[in-house]
């Protein structure tokens, strides 16, 4: 359809309506200001030239050029949909005159489907559009997520069609079929064939829209895992240096957001009342705010993380997280184990964070050629450190729990557990494996506050801002 045709105010508005739906659909994103823009830009240049239109739909609805090429392929998609024959054209076609086409029009009207169907009527599902499309997402949308594969398409998108109404007015049609055999003879006969084939369509649209959402159901699924989702003994050279990126820069917003916070409550609350009253008795000149300052006493953090080669691969990221836990929190120590306890915190202070973690994998600060013992790391942790543990303390454990069947120490995490604040450990195997051959992980989880797992980076941020929640 030649743009210069759409002269009329209401099929102008209606037209372009229809193409930012269509656009939208396909996957552009623009605000109502920038659709104010285009229809703007329309009334300065007119609609008699195509290619004008485009351009300037472009210039006021894209952000970027990227999304160029894509707009250029919907928008001639879209306006030669709107230059194919509507199925009252189609009519005229085969004979029909108006005031026949107009007996046929209150023939749909007085068996409208509406009333028995969910939604919908004759003159929506025959005439499509983005009226239709509009009606049809909202009527999938509880049916795409039924969706999880293409074996189901067919059963779905009956489904879909049955609640969205065009399964009914397909029965209803034969109501009207009877009227136009009988008044229009053989025209009738390939009239109601005309409108059968436009409603079956309808489920066509249908079916071709679950379609997309199935491939995209088993596209999820089928998604390869990603660096940040994987153990972290799964992790080759190039992912391994993926997620040591992601996990420093984790640490640095979370450094960042704490700063805010402490400024914002070194700031304090605004107090209203003391506010309001100061503010009354000067009229409102001046007017100054008065604030509620909490006296806050800093909360300690102990940090203690198994460097053992059973989980090497993630202590490496945990000594990460040791390093930029000096950084999140006022007091914090930090100490490394196998069988023997070692403090870093003023390795990890003091010394680049690289360095520092090569310094305690080295041996400098514990022996690491030994199996890890958890019962003896913990009970030399308690004896050396007891006097300085009290209530104000969160004792953060990093470690698989696997005590090479000796002792897990769990007496004396119990009696941890009545010095400190609370003790939360953090696992770096998955949920699955706790507690299997060596594990003495759900032994060791009667007497935690919290056990977190931590067997990839998205896990470990996650046990970070719990961390971070928790010991405030």
């Amino acid at each position: 359809m030649a743009l210069s045709l759409l002269l009329e105010r209401d099929t102008v508005v209606r037209t372009f309506g229809e193409l930012f739906w269509f656009l939208r659909r396909k996957g552009f994103s623009f605000s109502i200001s920038k659709v104010i823009d285009a229809y703007r830009a329309l009334a300065l240049i007119g609609l008699g030239d195509k290619g004008q239109v485009q351009e300037a739909l472009a210039l006021t609805l894209l952000s970027t050029r990227e999304e160029r090429e894509r707009f250029d392929a919907v928008f001639c998609a879209y306006f030669d949909r709107v230059g194919e024959r509507s199925v009252w054209d189609k009519l005229v076609a085969l004979g029909f005159r108006e005031e026949e086409m107009e007996e046929i029009r209150e023939q749909f009207a007085m068996n409208d489907p509406s009333e028995t169907a969910a939604a919908g009527s004759f003159a929506l599902f025959l005439e499509g559009g983005a009226e239709f499309a509009r009606l049809m997402q909202l009527g999938i949308v509880r049916r795409a997520e039924e969706l999880r594969s293409l074996a189901q398409l067919g059963a779905v998108s009956e489904r879909a069609a049955d609640a969205i109404g065009v399964t009914t007015a397909i029965d209803a049609l034969s109501n009207v079929g009877l009227y136009l055999r009988d008044r229009f003879g053989e025209r009738g006969a390939r009239a109601e064939e005309l409108f059968r084939q436009e409603l079956l369509l309808r489920k066509s649209e249908i079916r071709d829209e679950l379609r997309g959402h199935a491939n995209k159901a088993e596209a999820r699924e089928t998604q390869a895992e990603t660096a940040s989702d994987k153990n972290f003994a799964d992790l080759d050279a190039a992912e391994y240096e993926e997620v040591r990126r992601a996990v420093r820069q984790l640490a640095e917003r979370l450094r960042g957001g704490e700063l805010v916070r402490r400024k914002r409550a070194r700031a304090g609350k605004i107090d209203a009342h003391r506010t309001i009253r100061a503010a009354l008795r000067t009229g409102g000149v001046p007017f100054r705010l008065y604030r509620l300052r909490k006296r806050r006493t800093p909360a300690k953090l102990v940090l203690l993380c198994d460097i053992s080669d059973s989980v090497k691969a993630a202590a490496t990221f945990m000594l990460q997280f040791v390093a930029a836990s000096h950084d999140l929190f006022e007091r914090v120590r930090s100490f490394v184990f196998v069988s023997e306890v070692g403090e870093t915190s003023e390795l990890f202070a003091k010394a680049p964070m690289k360095e520092a973690i090569a310094r305690a994998f080295s041996g400098e600060v514990v022996p690491v050629v030994d199996n890890s013992n958890y019962g003896l790391a913990l009970l030399r942790f308690h004896t050396r450190e007891k006097r300085s543990l009290d209530r104000r303390t969160t004792l953060v454990v990093l470690g698989d729990g696997r005590s090479n069947y000796a002792d897990a120490g769990i007496e004396v995490l119990a009696s941890l557990r009545t010095r400190v604040k609370r003790i939360v450990w953090i696992c770096p195997e998955r949920r699955r494996h706790w507690g299997r051959a060596d594990s003495a992980i759900l032994k060791i989880a009667t007497h935690c506050d919290a056990m977190l797992e931590a067997a990839c980076a998205s896990d470990l941020e996650g046990a970070m801002r719990e961390l971070m929640r928790v010991s405030r």
